[in-house]
């Protein structure tokens, strides 16, 4: 999305592109905060005290996330787009475009969390 097109998109639209937004962080968010914390202890890891750096290298071991840095990156994206800062359009249409190409990225993940639990869940 250009900057212009961004500047002219509808009040539908606007809408759709706030419930996308709302939505990535909520599911973002629930990752981090819980689920990864949860999927840890499930296979046993000793998480007691962990930053969540040492969590996400955890994850990216056991190859559900691509990668901490990568997660870093996708939560700053989302913590600049979902907070009131003050950008230029070209700066929100760039963030929005990155956020869309990371959506990928956030359901495979999910869909490893519960590959995990899943294949876990019998042993």
């Amino acid at each position: 999305m250009s900057a212009d097109c961004y500047s002219n998109l509808t009040t539908e639209q606007v809408r759709c592109i706030d419930q996308f937004i709302f939505r990535f962080s909520k599911l973002q968010d629930s990752m981090g905060a819980k689920i990864f914390r949860y999927i840890l202890e499930y296979l046993d890891e000793d998480i007691t005290a962990l930053p969540m750096r040492d969590i996400l290298n955890r994850l990216e071991r056991y190859l559900i996330i691509p990668s901490a840095d990568e997660w870093t990156y996708i939560r700053e994206l989302r913590n600049e787009i979902s907070h009131d800062y003050p950008l230029l359009e070209t700066d929100v249409a760039a963030i929005l475009n990155e956020l869309f190409s990371k959506t990928d990225i956030i359901f495979s993940i999910y869909s490893k969390l519960k590959s995990v639990f899943n294949n876990n869940r019998h042993a």
